[in-house]
């Protein structure tokens, strides 16, 4: 028993010490940030992180150098705040007509919404939703189509439900939910937001380049937009035509590679009713293609673009404010870092103040840095091959001797 212990603890020191070699970062971007001055401070990424990054950031490291000692400083990415407003409204209508059930409401102000949450009670049901807008509760304009809300219950009592209607920033008088159903369906509750994003979390973009061209035969305008770095694209807003009335269709599209050709990204509507303001998804692109679609209407064209990228910022912790501080991108690691502070995100203050990035430090070739006390290669190797020897001469040694009591 005590020769498998000894064996089973030489594997683990061995392997603890292999385990070394895999904290080298093998950096293909770096930028130098100012030394910090708090225990905890944020650090706004820069604009063109994405074209060296993973999409999540999963590769980001944050290093202080002290001469030869390369430390990680730990940190949590701090996505986008979200606040929401439920304004008021009442439900002016329920009813089932031809196979259909119809709910409409009716904001009591004037606000801007782009959710609705719906609760059906404790039924079963798997359905598809139209949704419609109006602002005399006449002419209705389709606002999603198809959307599919549920609650399931299996066999095992397994209960799963989603029933949250999202688009993009409306505001219309009227709502109205159109769905069939094989069985009445009686509304137990629903409530209507409009959640936006904190203003601290999106920046105005400007650097792209606009090529419009106009298709005769399909009755279509197409925008080309071309970005000097790939960018985390939250929205787009489309100013109005000023004078006009008119509804058109809306599609956003991205070439994510040559090989793929256009992807879909976002439908909307371009309208003299709303505001025209386009949330999408946050995809990370370099390009993309805002086709309007006129039907068979005269063509009109958007005055002009306002395009919003979300900026994504990370929250680090600082035992030390000595040395050089890097933030990092590295190669191959595809996860997040392991850090305490994930689990005491409650010590985090209210008021964090921000560390700027200094400068751009061009990376020419992938460089290694080590983030362990050693500095070589050779030195790791040969510390791990006298160790295997002795660990092996101690093992042959142990057996010999058990051997030799045992005769």
């Amino acid at each position: 028993m005590k020769r498998i212990n000894f064996l089973f603890i030489s594997i683990l020191i061995l392997l603890d010490l292999n385990s070394l070699a895999a904290k080298d970062l093998k950096v293909i971007k770096s930028y130098k940030i100012e030394k910090p001055f708090n225990k905890w401070q944020v650090i706004n990424l820069p604009i063109d992180i994405y074209n060296y990054s993973n999409k999540d950031l999963s590769n980001l490291r944050l290093l202080n150098i002290k001469g030869s000692d390369t430390n990680e400083v730990p940190f949590l990415i701090n996505y986008t705040k979200i606040k929401s407003v439920s304004p008021k409204f009442e439900v002016i209508n329920e009813v089932e007509k031809d196979g259909f059930s119809f709910f409409t409401f009716k904001l009591i102000d004037n606000s801007e919404i782009n959710r609705i949450n719906l609760d059906f009670g404790n039924q079963d049901y798997d359905l598809l939703v139209f949704l419609e807008g109006s602002n005399d509760n006449k002419e209705w304009f389709t606002i999603l189509k198809n959307v599919r809300i549920f609650n399931i219950t299996t066999l095992n009592n397994q209960k799963y439900s989603y029933n949250l209607l999202k688009f993009n920033n409306t505001k219309y008088k009227y709502y109205r939910v159109k769905t069939k159903s094989e069985n009445k369906l009686s509304l137990n509750s629903v409530e209507l937001q409009q959640n936006a994003v904190t203003i601290d979390s999106n920046s105005l973009f400007n650097s792209y380049t606009i090529d419009y061209k106009y298709d005769k035969k399909e009755n279509t305008g197409n925008y080309n937009f071309n970005f000097n770095s790939k960018v985390k694209l939250s929205s787009i807003f489309l100013e109005q035509i000023t004078n006009k009335d008119y509804v058109r269709d809306i599609t956003i599209q991205t070439s994510l590679n040559k090989r793929e050709g256009l992807q879909t990204i976002a439908y909307a509507n371009y309208s003299s009713k709303d505001s025209n303001l386009i949330n999408l998804d946050n995809p990370i692109v370099d390009n993309i293609v805002i086709s309007i679609n006129h039907n068979d209407n005269y063509p009109i064209e958007i005055p002009s673009f306002k395009l919003f990228i979300k900026r994504d910022y990370l929250i680090a912790k600082f035992d030390s404010y000595e040395g050089d501080f890097i933030l990092t991108v590295c190669k191959d690691l595809e996860n997040f870092g392991s850090y305490d502070i994930n689990y005491f995100i409650n010590t985090i203050p209210e008021s964090v103040k921000e560390l700027a990035i200094i400068s751009n430090i061009e990376n020419q070739t992938s460089e290694k840095i080590k983030t362990k006390w050693y500095e070589s290669d050779y030195l790791l190797w040969l510390v791990v091959f006298l160790v295997s020897i002795i660990l092996i001469y101690s093992s042959l040694k142990l057996m010999k001797s058990k051997e030799g009591d045992a005769e």
